[in-house]
């Protein structure tokens, strides 16, 4: 994914907020964390259920929008950090143990995202976690695959390797390849994974789904 910015997937709010439901259905909410935040379309749907919340916004333009919409909700709960959401993942969610909701709304492959994400940040008990991936949309155009961004844990100083061909049940069953992900970094980072969803748009190029994971 890219440093500089989180490309949104507009395809389907409704069901993207109806996946967010069913997670905070099997959570008591206190502090939501939006990594790609944007105009904060999900985030304003959501904030009222959060004691807290951070939004994360590189673009000046979107973090603008967002902060003026947040002050004509009301919703001063919410802090803005204009910034790189990589940066932020680094230096300020370690201190941010009370989130247990993260939301990574992205249209490109978030998985290494991710990976940062849970070297750097353990919840303090059960998190919800969010995710639009839209790795699955640049499997479906070219049928590549670059393996190691779909890996929860990696060798330290192993080169990344190059895009592969995917194989067909791969590309069928995309949440093959997630659920992989979610066990190996389980395993690495000593969590426990339960509830996992998912939930296809028309045309199944994008992959929404949430999950709840918690310390082992």
């Amino acid at each position: 994914m890219s440093k500089s910015h989180c490309p949104r997937d507009h395809q389907s709010f409704e069901l993207k907020l109806l996946l967010r439901r069913r997670l905070l259905a099997g959570l008591r909410p206190e502090g939501l964390c939006d990594l790609c935040a944007g105009q904060g379309r999900l985030l304003r749907a959501l904030a009222a259920d959060f004691a807290f919340c951070h939004a994360v916004e590189k673009n000046a333009r979107q973090a603008a929008i967002l902060e003026a919409r947040l002050r004509e909700e009301g919703l001063d709960h919410v802090t803005v950090h204009r910034m790189d959401h990589e940066k932020f993942v680094r230096d300020l969610l370690p201190g941010l143990d009370a989130v247990n909701f993260l939301d990574v709304d992205a249209y490109q492959n978030p998985h290494p995202l991710l990976r940062l994400v849970f070297s750097n940040w353990r919840p303090a008990g059960p998190a919800a976690i969010a995710v639009t991936d839209g790795g699955r949309l640049g499997i479906v155009r070219g049928q590549r695959l670059r393996l190691d961004q779909y890996r929860g844990r990696l060798t330290p100083g192993a080169a990344p390797g190059p895009p592969a061909r995917a194989h067909p049940l791969l590309v069928a069953e995309h949440e093959l390849i997630v659920r992989a992900f979610w066990r190996e970094l389980a395993a690495k980072r000593r969590l426990v994974v339960r509830d996992f969803i998912a939930a296809w748009p028309p045309g199944r190029r994008v992959l929404y789904y949430g999950l709840i994971v918690e310390p082992d």
